[in-house]
């Protein structure tokens, strides 16, 4: 036997707010599965970047003509340490070294732009 009572319910649930109850719990259910992977995936990034900060000064010191080095060294200045005076010589490097080699890299050059940015506030 039919159940005209449980059909006029959902109906009356979609015609309200476009979904049943049950497809607004299941819609819920899939948007916490996909934040916590999102955040799971954000953790492994920040994770990463700590190890990248932690190590920065110590590489930059073994090999300060590596690239990398040069542009990890100078956001740990800039950022942990604070120190804008060390970081603004840094950055004069990066841009030198980033026009001698040729194509821009945008990570120097956003960088550099909220450096500049922060100085003028």
């Amino acid at each position: 036997m039919f159940d005209w009572a449980r059909l006029s319910h959902q109906t009356h649930q979609i015609c309200l707010s476009r979904a049943t109850l049950r497809q607004v719990r299941l819609a819920v259910k899939l948007q916490a599965l996909v934040r916590g992977h999102q955040v799971r995936a954000y953790a492994q990034y920040v994770e990463r970047a700590m190890e990248i900060s932690l190590h920065a000064a110590d590489r930059y010191l073994e090999n300060p003509l590596k690239d990398s080095n040069l542009f990890n060294y100078t956001l740990h200045c800039y950022v942990v340490q604070q120190d804008w005076d060390r970081a603004r010589l840094l950055f004069v490097e990066c841009l030198d070294r980033m026009s001698f080699k040729g194509p821009d890299i945008p990570f120097v050059l956003y960088s550099y732009a909220i450096f500049g940015t922060r100085l003028l506030i």
